[in-house]
């Protein structure tokens, strides 16, 4: 693998390139900073370091936080020894002062990745599918494989693929999980219905809005709502595809004089029947039309 070097001109490996890369990160003095407060109870003692931590540095000043004023003193009372510790350090040597104050002890937080989320999911699904079957439910499955499953090669896949399933089935409805009402499919406790559910009853509820529109092609979403209970995003949908079904009609010529007083009454919410002809072709005159 190989990559472009601007300076020279030339190719050169990608992991070269790396290696310097790394090197600059480990000599920068942002990361050198970051080992040097970790070297704090090298510098201060074990003891002192447990109410105590490096909270910030600036020019040749060294800050220091303390959690109480009986801490703050015993630190005082050692500054130049840490100071003498502190100089040796390569990175130390250029801090000549240190200034303690009190506040609240250091948090330590535990190092997150992306992948924790996926983790976390991984390990619920371990915990659902870990349900233990109890004889009735083995033999259950044993029986069912036994009568349907004539090739004896296959059995093993089968109780298997059944086992996990009814173990799985078992652990959703420990969880919370409930039928959905639409298809009986377990969907999670905060779900009220599955999303393919979900999805037909949205459209559903979409073509209504169109079927109102078309009646009261003036009314907005709150006007809407009222009437059809709906999300924002359902009634936009509806809105833009009678918008586009109007504009089609006028382009291909099917009915003009009617769709241009609807198209108008849906695009500034003004009820049809105050919408006259002229106003319609004035505002929509600019619509894309046929010439034939």
């Amino acid at each position: 693998m190989s990559a472009y070097r601007k300076s020279s001109g030339y190719l050169e490996k990608a992991s070269d390139i790396l290696k310097e890369n790394h090197r600059r990160f480990m000599e920068s003095d942002g990361f050198q900073y970051f080992l040097f407060r970790q070297k704090w109870p090298s510098f201060a003692g074990e003891l002192m370091a447990r109410e105590s931590y490096i909270a910030g540095a600036s020019g040749e000043v060294l800050y220091v936080q303390v959690t109480n004023s009986v801490w703050l003193s015993q630190l005082t009372m050692l500054k130049a020894q840490i100071l003498e510790k502190i100089h040796k350090d390569p990175f130390g040597a250029r801090f000549t002062d240190i200034r303690f104050r009190i506040g609240p002890k250091q948090t330590k937080n535990h190092p997150r990745s992306t992948v924790d989320p996926v983790n976390r999911a991984i390990a619920k699904e371990k915990q659902r599918m870990s349900q233990p079957l109890n004889e009735s439910e083995k033999q259950w499955i044993d029986q069912w494989v036994a009568g349907h499953v004539a090739d004896e090669r296959l059995g093993p896949v089968f109780e298997k693929l059944m086992t996990g399933s009814l173990k799985k089935r078992k652990g959703e409805l420990a969880a919370g999980y409930h039928p959905c009402p639409g298809c009986g499919t377990l969907i999670p406790p905060e779900r009220k219905v599955c999303q393919d559910c979900g999805r037909k009853i949205s459209i559903a509820r979409r073509n209504r809005i169109i079927a109102l529109l078309k009646k009261h092609p003036h009314y907005g979403y709150e006007m809407t709502r009222q009437v059809i209970p709906s999300t924002y995003r359902e009634y936009a949908e509806a809105h833009e595809f009678l918008e586009t079904k109007l504009e089609q009609a006028i382009y291909d010529k099917v009915n003009g004089k009617e769709n241009r007083r609807m198209l108008l009454a849906l695009l500034i919410h003004k009820p049809m029947e105050e919408i006259t002809e002229e106003e319609a072709r004035e505002k929509l005159e600019r619509l894309r039309e046929k010439k034939w």
